[in-house]
């Protein structure tokens, strides 16, 4: 069943008295928090007088409430952070090729095996990806792309970030950082072992397909090179390359 991560119900965390539940969500799952928010909307109700001409009273009020929701939405920057690794094995995908041939793709030399890898997030908002690339997966490249988001890719405004339970997120250097940033920032952490609702995740895919598929590259710069041209593409509208989700609002 997927997840509509929409709905989640973060009008405690906008309270601008400061007395709302801005503590990180460590241990509420995804499911949790959106129960939660349903039980919150059946119990409550939105009085309103209907407009001249409207069908009925229950069509106004689905009305109200999905425009209360979409502002909701609209104060709130909704991240999936993960990472993935780049590396000269190409992964191997289905593909065409010419009746009576087969494609070949050319294997590594031994001791030529290197990585580099990417921390990126992803805007249920606008489709854009923030991403960094790094040579190492630690707390301390976790927190430096945190940072960059912060400082650089969102300077102003909340950030409601979905992201999984590798050790490094959660470490104690990890959290006690993270905590300086609750005024802003709220992290939702997903159940273990649940990548696919992680929106992130099928990126990550699509960018393996785009940049390094059946390619076997003669450095770990040129795959990395081809994975940030794709990962442009993915920030321009206007790009065929660009992956986007159905948002129902």
């Amino acid at each position: 069943m997927w997840l509509s991560f929409h709905d989640l119900d973060l009008r405690s965390f906008a309270d601008p008295s400061g007395k709302g539940n801005r503590h990180l969500a460590q241990r509420k799952s995804v499911s949790g928090i959106i129960e939660e928010e349903r039980l919150s909307l059946s119990s409550s109700e939105t009085r309103f007088e209907p407009f001249a001409g409207c069908a009925s009273q229950e069509k106004s009020s689905e009305t109200v409430r999905r425009d209360e929701k979409k502002s909701l939405r609209d104060d709130f920057e909704l991240l999936f952070m993960d990472e993935v690794s780049l590396n000269l094995d190409p992964p191997l995908h289905a593909c065409w090729m010419k009746q009576g041939e087969q494609k070949i793709i050319p294997a590594l030399q031994p001791g030529t095996k290197k990585h580099r890898h990417v921390f990126g997030a992803y805007s249920w908002n606008t489709d854009y990806i923030s991403w960094k690339v790094v040579d190492w997966k630690n707390t301390q490249t976790f927190l430096e792309f945190i940072e960059y988001l912060l400082v650089e890719c969102y300077p102003t405004g909340r950030i409601v970030l979905v992201m999984d339970n590798v050790s490094y997120h959660k470490s104690a250097a990890a959290q006690a950082a993270l905590s300086l940033f609750e005024h802003r920032l709220l992290v939702i952490w997903l159940p273990p072992y649940c990548p696919e609702l992680n929106l992130i995740e099928r990126y990550w895919r699509h960018l393996k397909d785009l940049a390094c598929a059946n390619k076997l590259h003669n450095s770990i710069e040129e795959v990395v090179t081809s994975a940030e041209y794709m990962l442009a593409q993915q920030n321009d509208p206007a790009s065929s390359f660009r992956l986007t989700f159905s948002k129902q609002l």
